[in-house]
């Protein structure tokens, strides 16, 4: 630590004894935890004791670790949910971390309760899956290695109940995680396998939370550079609440500015001048027959369209995880790992 970060310290009243005093009641974990995601929020490097030492009781830690997490979920994501600093409070916090079998656990919310239940993973056999390189059909496909992962919980009888898998190919030569599938059992059984009626709905949150965060540990396990997806149907508004931004790309099209204005008001259900607005912001080059706009576009429209209308229907979207959302998954991992 330097010698500036000690002096905001003593001068904003952390003394040794009440830093000491603090970590007596709340533990070091507590406290290092906190203090990283009050960094984060990015509002002030130190906090002033006086001001804090209120919320770093024992009574109040609970509420202050969650409205930490919501600050910085809400400054990170497109979107927000209060599910994350439900999910990664303490009460939260697995028993164990591992079944008898050598599963690992974590948690998910039981909808009816509010309560934590146990879940755990299983890896499937080793697989790999065709691709096209250049998304050229005349081009012969390539195999690339697939991890997969599926979400059990243990019913009291004894029987396994599937909650969710997801899948994702590892491009160690493109240093990425590539594209792959998410899905919660009862929405994957009802929007894709067609077997289960619309009405149905889970008992469970959080599931997709809980696949997401054991997918990005994996990704930071194996060190690569990019953790990329294509967001389809109607998941745009589950990836932008986890933290996934469109991919930067420049596209032209073949249509005017005026056209491409009404096409966008009328798929969106924005008003016009929204519309123009965010156009003009990711707009690259026009003429009177084409535009060249950046795809970043989508981060704002889509959300503004989701927040409005509830429309969750977007088309195929190219999303990564940037920085500053790496950054926040990083914080809630070391709160609460599934393989630590």
């Amino acid at each position: 630590m330097s010698i500036s970060v000690l002096r905001k310290l003593v001068n904003n009243g952390w003394t040794i004894a009440n830093r000491r005093a603090i970590i007596s009641q709340i533990g070091k974990k507590s406290f290092y935890d906190i203090a990283t995601l009050a960094k984060s929020t990015h509002k002030t490097d130190v906090f002033e004791y006086q001001k804090v030492c209120d919320s770093l009781s024992k009574e109040s830690i609970s509420k202050t670790v969650e409205s930490l997490i919501n600050q910085i979920q809400e400054n990170t994501c497109l979107l927000e949910s209060k599910t994350f600093s439900k999910l990664f409070s303490k009460e939260f916090q697995p028993l164990r971390k591992l079944t008898e079998e050598g599963y690992p656990v974590t948690t998910i919310i039981e909808k009816k309760t509010g309560k934590p239940i146990e879940v755990y993973f299983k890896k499937s056999p080793p697989a790999t899956v065709g691709r096209l390189p250049n998304n050229n059909p005349w081009e012969e496909k390539i195999y690339i290695p697939q991890e997969e992962w599926t979400m059990y919980r243990r019913l009291p009888n004894g029987e396994e109940e599937k909650l969710g898998f997801i899948n994702w190919t590892v491009q160690k030569d493109k240093n990425k995680f590539g594209f792959g599938f998410i899905g919660q059992e009862i929405e994957y059984l009802k929007h894709y396998a067609g077997t289960l009626p619309n009405d149905v709905e889970s008992a469970y949150s959080g599931i997709g939370i809980r696949l997401n965060q054991l997918k990005i540990e994996r990704f930071l396990q194996e060190n690569l550079g990019q953790l990329e997806i294509c967001s389809s149907g109607t998941a745009f508004p589950f990836h932008a609440k986890n933290g996934f931004k469109a991919v930067y790309e420049e596209k032209t099209i073949p249509i005017s500015f005026s056209n491409f204005v009404q096409k966008l008001e009328k798929s969106s259900g924005l008003d016009t001048g929204t519309v123009k607005s965010i156009l003009e912001k990711y707009l690259i080059t026009q003429d009177e027959n084409s535009i060249t706009i950046t795809s970043k576009l989508l981060d704002e429209l889509c959300t503004l369209s989701y927040l409005k209308t509830g429309n969750r229907r977007f088309g195929d979207i190219r999303m990564e995880l940037p920085k500053e959302s790496l950054e926040f998954w990083k914080n809630l991992i070391g709160i609460q790992p599934i393989f630590g």
